[in-house]
C-alpha cells in the first residue's frame, strides 16, 4: 500500500505501509531514483520507520527530512535511513549554533598562527592565521566542527570579519614590535568572499589597521569554484589588483582542476598532507608523490609558490626539498602557536 503526497514546492512525501522488510523500501527509492533519472532530474531521499524510530506521525515526517539532508551533505541523489546518530549530530549542531552569539561576545573565539618556513634557507616566511574555539564547557571545539555550522546560520560573515582585523591588528603589532616583515595568510569562507561588499571591506579594514596588502595573502578553498566558477574567479582577480597574495588552500582533496593554475591569480598553492609521503612510504613508487611532483613543477611554471602542509618528519622535509616544494607548515618546524606562545618565542630568538 503505496501513497503519494505532494509536502513542499519540491518535496513529496511516500507513505509505504504494510512492509516486512527494510530492503523493500530501499528498492523502491531506486525505483523513484530511476523515474527521475530518466528525466535527468537529481533527488535525494530519506525515510524513517514505524515504530521502531516513532510512533508519533509528527517525528516520523522530522526523521525523515533529517535523512534526507543527510543524503544531501553526503553527496545528493542517494536514499538514507533515518539514524539515532543523526538525530544526535542534529542536536549538537543546534546547540552549538545557539551558543555562537554569546561564545563570541564572552571572547570565547581565538586565533592560532601555524608558522610557514622558506625550505631553501629554513627561515620563518609567516604564519597561517587559524581560528579555534575554546568552548568554556567542552574545551577546544575543532574548526571542521564548528565553520561548516557557523556558514549554515551565516554567522561566518561576522567571525570572518573578526579574523580579518584580528590578524590584521597582529600583523601590523609584529611589524612595529619586532619588524616582522612576513607573510599573514588568512582563511577566507566562499560565503564571506562572495558577498558583494567583501573587497571594499578588505580594502577599508587594511587601510584602518594600516597593513600592506603585499604582506597578506587570502586563503580559499577549491569548492568555491564549484558553482559560480567565473564571479569566484573576477573577486579574486579584484583582490589580487590590491595587492594581496592569493592562496588556493588543500588542492588535491576536492575537486582539483589544473586549470585553476592558468585561470586564477594565485600566489601560492597549498598542497594537502596526503600526497606528502610517510616514512613506511617508498615515495619513488607512490602514486600520490608522482602527482606532487608533477603539480609542483606545473606551479612552477606558472610563477606560483608550492606550500606543503603536514609536513612532520625530517624524511618528509628532505622528499620535498628534492621535488621542488617552496614552503612548508607542520609540527616539523612547529606547531600552532597563540600569540603570546610566538611573543615569547621571539623573545627567546627563536624566530
Amino acid at each position: 500500500n503505496i501513497n503519494v503526497y505532494r509536502f513542499t514546492a519540491d518535496e513529496f512525501l511516500v507513505v509505504y505501509a504494510g512492509i516486512d522488510e527494510i530492503s523493500k523500501f530501499y528498492s523502491l527509492g531506486e525505483k523513484i531514483i530511476s523515474i527521475f533519472d530518466n528525466e535527468r532530474i537529481s533527488v535525494s531521499g530519506g525515510f524513517s520507520v514505524f515504530p521502531d524510530n516513532s510512533k508519533e506521525s509528527n517525528e516520523l515526517i522530522n526523521f525523515a527530512d533529517l535523512a534526507m539532508h543527510n543524503a544531501k551533505k553526503a553527496g545528493k541523489h542517494q536514499l538514507m535511513m533515518f539514524t539515532q546518530e543523526m538525530q544526535s549530530k542534529f542536536l549538537r549542531s543546534e546547540m552549538l549554533k545557539s551558543k555562537m552569539p554569546t561564545a563570541f561576545t564572552k571572547g570565547e573565539f581565538e586565533l592560532f598562527f601555524q608558522p610557514q618556513f622558506d625550505i631553501s634557507s629554513s627561515k620563518l616566511r609567516g604564519f597561517e592565521a587559524l581560528l579555534r574555539w575554546n568552548e568554556s564547557v567542552e574545551g577546544l571545539i575543532g574548526p571542521d566542527e564548528f565553520i561548516p555550522l557557523a556558514e549554515e546560520n551565516n554567522f561566518i560573515l561576522i567571525l570572518g570579519e573578526w579574523v580579518l582585523k584580528k590578524a590584521f591588528e597582529c600583523q601590523k603589532k609584529w611589524e612595529q614590535k619586532f619588524n616582522f616583515d612576513g607573510i599573514m595568510s588568512i582563511n577566507v569562507s566562499p560565503i564571506q568572499l562572495m558577498k558583494e561588499d567583501f573587497v571594499q571591506k578588505l580594502s577599508s579594514l587594511s587601510t584602518e589597521c594600516n597593513v600592506n596588502p603585499s604582506n597578506i595573502e587570502i586563503e580559499v578553498t577549491e569548492g568555491i569554484f564549484i558553482n559560480e566558477t567565473e564571479k569566484a574567479a573576477e573577486i579574486l582577480r579584484e583582490i589580487k589588483k590590491l595587492g594581496f597574495g592569493i592562496s588556493l588552500d588543500d588542492f588535491g582533496t576536492g575537486y582539483s582542476n589544473l586549470k585553476y593554475l592558468q585561470m586564477l591569480p594565485l600566489t601560492t598553492l597549498k598542497i594537502d598532507k596526503s600526497f606528502i609521503p610517510s616514512d613506511s612510504e617508498d615515495s619513488q613508487k607512490d602514486k600520490a608523490c608522482i602527482m606532487f611532483e608533477n603539480i609542483a613543477r606545473l606551479a612552477g611554471e606558472f610563477g606560483v609558490m608550492v606550500v606543503a602542509e603536514g609536513v612532520e618528519t625530517e624524511q618528509q622535509y628532505d622528499y620535498l626539498t628534492q621535488m621542488g616544494c617552496d614552503i612548508i607548515q607542520g609540527y616539523y618546524f612547529d606547531k600552532p602557536l597563540t600569540e603570546d606562545m610566538f611573543l615569547e618565542k621571539i623573545k627567546a630568538g627563536k624566530y
